[in-house]
């Protein structure tokens, strides 16, 4: 009646390693709810909250993705997709990116003029040649 150990030899630390890498992950199988949490985690990031932030916008579809683009990338973003420097209640505009609270943001970012690389425009249309 009394409890018997067994004895169990300590494994190989080389053998465990050749057993991990011969294992075959196609031997497992997700759990339906895993499968589920896997999709929600990519899926909700990547489609469910944008749509959710661009229906909610008051802007139209398209302008509110840039606006949101430019909110998530910044102000170097924003000029590229057009929607910066953007005064305060114009798409594009967001707080975090108006440095001096002038009701401007991005104001500080240049956009190439034409073809030509030593052409800039400042917020207010000032052209500068640079040299």
């Amino acid at each position: 009646m009394g409890i018997t150990a067994r004895s169990r030899k300590p494994a190989n630390a080389m053998s465990m390693v050749d057993q991990i890498r011969n294992d075959n992950p196609a031997n497992y199988e997700m759990s339906s709810t895993a499968k589920w949490a896997w999709r929600l985690g990519i899926y909700l990031p990547l489609v469910v909250l944008p749509a959710v932030l661009i229906l909610a916008s008051p802007f139209s579809p398209p302008v509110a993705a840039k606006h949101w683009a430019t909110a998530a990338g910044g102000c170097t973003v924003g000029s590229w997709i057009g929607m910066s420097p953007a005064q305060e209640n114009d798409p594009g505009y967001h707080r975090h990116l108006d440095d001096d609270n002038d009701g401007i943001a991005c104001e500080h970012v240049r956009r190439s003029i034409g073809s030509s690389s030593n052409v800039s425009s400042f917020a207010g249309g000032a052209k500068v040649i640079r040299h």
